[in-house]
Protein backbone atom coordinates (compact mmCIF):
# COMPACT_ATOMS: atom_id res chain seq x y z
CA UNK A 1 0.00 0.00 0.00
CA UNK A 2 2.79 2.37 0.82
CA UNK A 3 4.18 1.82 -2.74
CA UNK A 4 0.83 2.78 -4.25
CA UNK A 5 0.74 5.90 -2.08
CA UNK A 6 4.29 6.82 -3.17
CA UNK A 7 3.35 6.43 -6.87
CA UNK A 8 0.24 8.61 -6.41
CA UNK A 9 2.32 11.27 -4.61
CA UNK A 10 4.93 11.18 -7.39
CA UNK A 11 2.19 11.60 -10.03
CA UNK A 12 0.71 14.48 -8.02
CA UNK A 13 4.09 16.22 -7.65
CA UNK A 14 4.80 15.74 -11.37
CA UNK A 15 1.37 17.16 -12.29
CA UNK A 16 1.89 20.13 -9.96
CA UNK A 17 5.28 21.01 -11.51
CA UNK A 18 3.99 20.36 -15.04
CA UNK A 19 1.23 22.96 -14.60
CA UNK A 20 3.58 25.42 -12.88
CA UNK A 21 6.12 25.21 -15.76
CA UNK A 22 3.33 25.42 -18.36
CA UNK A 23 1.93 28.58 -16.73
CA UNK A 24 5.41 30.13 -16.50
CA UNK A 25 5.88 29.44 -20.23
CA UNK A 26 2.58 31.12 -21.05
CA UNK A 27 3.48 34.15 -18.94
CA UNK A 28 6.90 34.50 -20.55
CA UNK A 29 5.28 34.10 -23.99
CA UNK A 30 2.97 37.01 -23.15
CA UNK A 31 5.89 39.17 -22.07
CA UNK A 32 7.83 38.29 -25.24
CA UNK A 33 4.75 39.05 -27.36
CA UNK A 34 4.38 42.49 -25.78
CA UNK A 35 8.09 43.21 -26.27
CA UNK A 36 7.83 42.25 -29.95
CA UNK A 37 4.75 44.45 -30.33
CA UNK A 38 6.58 47.42 -28.77
CA UNK A 39 9.57 46.79 -31.06
CA UNK A 40 7.25 46.73 -34.09
CA UNK A 41 5.61 49.99 -33.00
CA UNK A 42 9.02 51.63 -32.62
CA UNK A 43 10.12 50.47 -36.08
CA UNK A 44 6.88 51.76 -37.66
CA UNK A 45 7.26 55.13 -35.93
CA UNK A 46 10.86 55.47 -37.13
CA UNK A 47 9.78 54.58 -40.67
CA UNK A 48 6.99 57.19 -40.58
CA UNK A 49 9.47 59.82 -39.38
CA UNK A 50 11.90 58.97 -42.18
CA UNK A 51 9.14 59.00 -44.78
CA UNK A 52 8.00 62.41 -43.57
CA UNK A 53 11.48 63.84 -43.95
CA UNK A 54 12.18 65.33 -47.36
CA UNK A 55 15.31 64.26 -49.23
CA UNK A 56 16.20 67.97 -49.36
CA UNK A 57 15.97 68.30 -45.57
CA UNK A 58 18.38 65.38 -45.17
CA UNK A 59 21.20 67.20 -47.00
CA UNK A 60 23.93 68.17 -44.56
CA UNK A 61 26.93 68.66 -46.84
CA UNK A 62 27.50 71.72 -49.07
CA UNK A 63 28.90 69.61 -51.92
CA UNK A 64 25.76 67.45 -51.95
CA UNK A 65 23.58 70.56 -51.71
CA UNK A 66 25.41 72.30 -54.55
CA UNK A 67 25.32 69.20 -56.75
CA UNK A 68 21.59 68.80 -56.13
CA UNK A 69 20.94 72.46 -56.99
CA UNK A 70 22.92 72.20 -60.22
CA UNK A 71 21.15 68.99 -61.20
CA UNK A 72 17.77 70.61 -60.49
CA UNK A 73 18.65 73.53 -62.77
CA UNK A 74 19.88 71.19 -65.52
CA UNK A 75 16.68 69.16 -65.30
CA UNK A 76 14.57 72.32 -65.30
CA UNK A 77 16.35 73.39 -68.49
CA UNK A 78 15.98 69.86 -69.89
CA UNK A 79 19.72 69.59 -70.37
CA UNK A 80 20.58 66.88 -67.83
CA UNK A 81 22.59 64.31 -69.80
CA UNK A 82 25.69 62.17 -69.47
CA UNK A 83 27.74 65.03 -70.89
CA UNK A 84 26.34 67.48 -68.32
CA UNK A 85 26.96 64.93 -65.59
CA UNK A 86 30.62 64.62 -66.65
CA UNK A 87 31.00 68.42 -66.66
CA UNK A 88 29.48 68.56 -63.19
CA UNK A 89 31.82 65.84 -61.93
CA UNK A 90 34.86 67.71 -63.27
CA UNK A 91 33.68 71.05 -61.84
CA UNK A 92 32.91 69.64 -58.39
CA UNK A 93 36.27 67.89 -58.19
CA UNK A 94 37.69 71.40 -57.67
CA UNK A 95 35.90 71.59 -54.31
CA UNK A 96 35.63 67.99 -53.12
CA UNK A 97 37.22 64.57 -53.30
CA UNK A 98 36.17 62.11 -56.00
CA UNK A 99 34.22 59.69 -53.79
CA UNK A 100 32.20 62.45 -52.15
CA UNK A 101 31.51 64.18 -55.47
CA UNK A 102 30.30 60.96 -57.11
CA UNK A 103 28.01 60.23 -54.15
CA UNK A 104 26.77 63.83 -54.23
CA UNK A 105 25.80 63.53 -57.90
CA UNK A 106 24.04 60.21 -57.35
CA UNK A 107 22.15 61.56 -54.32
CA UNK A 108 21.31 64.83 -56.10
CA UNK A 109 19.93 62.97 -59.12
CA UNK A 110 17.79 60.78 -56.86
CA UNK A 111 16.61 63.67 -54.68
CA UNK A 112 15.50 65.76 -57.66
CA UNK A 113 13.53 62.79 -59.00
CA UNK A 114 11.42 62.87 -55.82
CA UNK A 115 9.86 66.20 -56.86
CA UNK A 116 7.59 67.04 -59.77
CA UNK A 117 8.93 70.58 -60.12
CA UNK A 118 12.63 71.37 -60.10
CA UNK A 119 11.80 74.97 -59.18
CA UNK A 120 10.38 73.63 -55.91
CA UNK A 121 13.67 71.82 -55.33
CA UNK A 122 15.58 75.08 -55.82
CA UNK A 123 13.24 77.09 -53.59
CA UNK A 124 13.61 74.58 -50.76
CA UNK A 125 17.27 73.74 -51.27
CA UNK A 126 18.88 77.13 -51.92
CA UNK A 127 18.32 78.57 -48.39
CA UNK A 128 19.80 75.38 -46.92
CA UNK A 129 22.84 75.63 -49.21
CA UNK A 130 23.18 79.36 -48.49
CA UNK A 131 23.36 78.61 -44.75
CA UNK A 132 26.28 76.21 -45.40
CA UNK A 133 28.30 78.51 -47.69
CA UNK A 134 29.90 81.93 -47.35
CA UNK A 135 29.55 84.65 -50.00
CA UNK A 136 32.65 83.58 -51.95
CA UNK A 137 31.51 79.95 -52.03
CA UNK A 138 28.04 81.01 -53.24
CA UNK A 139 29.70 82.89 -56.10
CA UNK A 140 31.78 79.79 -56.88
CA UNK A 141 28.59 77.71 -56.96
CA UNK A 142 27.01 80.14 -59.43
CA UNK A 143 30.16 79.99 -61.57
CA UNK A 144 29.95 76.18 -61.63
CA UNK A 145 26.25 76.31 -62.57
CA UNK A 146 26.95 78.66 -65.46
CA UNK A 147 29.78 76.43 -66.72
CA UNK A 148 27.93 73.14 -66.35
CA UNK A 149 24.38 73.92 -67.52
CA UNK A 150 24.55 74.64 -71.25
CA UNK A 151 22.62 77.48 -72.86
CA UNK A 152 20.56 76.81 -75.95
CA UNK A 153 17.79 78.69 -77.69
CA UNK A 154 15.28 76.17 -76.29
CA UNK A 155 16.19 76.55 -72.64
CA UNK A 156 17.41 80.14 -72.41
CA UNK A 157 14.34 81.42 -70.57
CA UNK A 158 14.13 78.45 -68.18
CA UNK A 159 17.86 78.66 -67.47
CA UNK A 160 17.72 82.39 -66.75
CA UNK A 161 14.70 81.94 -64.48
CA UNK A 162 16.35 79.10 -62.55
CA UNK A 163 19.61 81.05 -62.17
CA UNK A 164 17.68 84.09 -60.91
CA UNK A 165 15.84 81.99 -58.33
CA UNK A 166 19.11 80.44 -57.16
CA UNK A 167 20.88 83.83 -56.97
CA UNK A 168 18.01 85.31 -54.94
CA UNK A 169 17.87 82.40 -52.53
CA UNK A 170 21.65 82.44 -52.08
CA UNK A 171 21.50 86.13 -51.21
CA UNK A 172 23.56 87.22 -54.22
CA UNK A 173 23.07 90.31 -56.34
CA UNK A 174 20.58 89.61 -59.14
CA UNK A 175 21.16 91.11 -62.57
CA UNK A 176 17.76 91.72 -64.16
CA UNK A 177 19.21 92.75 -67.55
CA UNK A 178 17.59 90.94 -70.45
CA UNK A 179 20.04 89.26 -72.83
Amino acid sequence: MHILLAVICAIGVAAFWFYRIRDAGRASGGVIGKAQQMHGNLKRRNFRNQAAQSPIDAIDDPVVGGATAIIAIAKECESWSDETQEKLLEALLEVGEKGLVEEAIIYGDWATEQFTSQTDVLRRLAPLVASMLDQRQCEKLMDIVERVVPTSSDNKSARQSALTVLRQKLGLLVDYAID
